[in-house]
């Protein structure tokens, strides 16, 4: 019997009315029961919360991604709350980025843990994107705490040393698209690391097509990084699903059926 998969985090905010269906449509036939989409800035979240009615088959959380941050995003605790509802599963995409020399990353660390603040009074699991400030992340999140729900950083291209951290801290890590292209050394070890109790699949859809970079990514392609990880992990890819279909159902407390 094939496991059901949960796409723990993906962009399905841009998507065209007109190429939902056939992409909610492919990623079931993909064997994907649940896709997570994450909206990266606030004008985005009210097309988040719309997909979601639309679709059973589709969850959404809230968030400020780093890239697009701007100073008046300091108040997103108060956003978070006014726009919050019970349907929000977690909060996402946040995190920092230091590569994003524009956006001033005392301002990212203020957003950050606004948004972690939120995801701990509300008990919900965040969804973290973390790039070259892995220091500063997990500073953060040793001061300010991580909601009892856990969460994930998305596509951790990290040690395992680093990857260890978020464990103890209750946090996992979740693979994709970056386990196609020769994946390094410390990825493959950070995924064994996190495998089986610590490890979520995802697509980052419409972002890091596994198969090919140019062309937009889908949700079906789970498949596809299913395979890899499996691949690097040296487990069959039925255990691998099991392991981390369980993983996400835990995490943002969903009843796959």
């Amino acid at each position: 019997m094939r496991i059901p998969l949960i796409d723990a985090h993906c962009h399905l905010e841009g998507i065209p009315d007109k190429e939902l269906n056939g992409l909610v449509s492919h990623a079931l036939e993909a064997g994907v029961n649940r896709m997570i989409t994450s909206p990266t800035q606030m004008k985005e979240w009210a097309r988040s919360r719309e997909i979601s009615q639309r679709y059973r088959e589709v969850e959404y959380t809230l968030g400020l991604h780093p890239w697009f941050l701007q100073e008046k995003d300091r108040n997103v605790k108060t956003l978070l709350r006014e726009n919050y509802s019970e349907d929000v599963i977690g909060i996402g995409e946040i995190g920092l980025d230091g590569g994003r020399k524009k956006i001033d990353i005392k301002l990212q660390i203020a957003v950050f843990t606004e948004q972690l603040e939120f995801a701990i009074e509300k008990n919900l699991p965040v969804i973290i994107h973390c790039h070259r400030a892995w220091s500063e992340m997990i500073k953060v999140l040793k001061e300010t705490g991580v909601p009892r729900a856990g969460g994930f950083v998305h596509s951790a291209n990290t040690s395992p040393e680093i990857a260890e951290s978020l464990f103890t801290l209750g946090l996992s890590i979740s693979a994709g698209g970056n386990t196609a292209f020769n994946p390094g050394r410390k990825l493959v070890q950070s995924l064994k690391a996190a495998y089986p109790n610590h490890l979520l699949i995802e697509t980052d859809s419409p972002n890091m097509n596994p198969l090919k970079r140019s062309e937009p990514n889908r949700p079906e392609n789970i498949s596809v990084n299913l395979k890899n990880i499996a691949s690097l992990l040296g487990e069959p890819e039925t255990e691998v699903a099991r392991a981390t279909t369980e993983n996400a159902s835990k995490i943002f407390r969903l009843e796959l059926g």
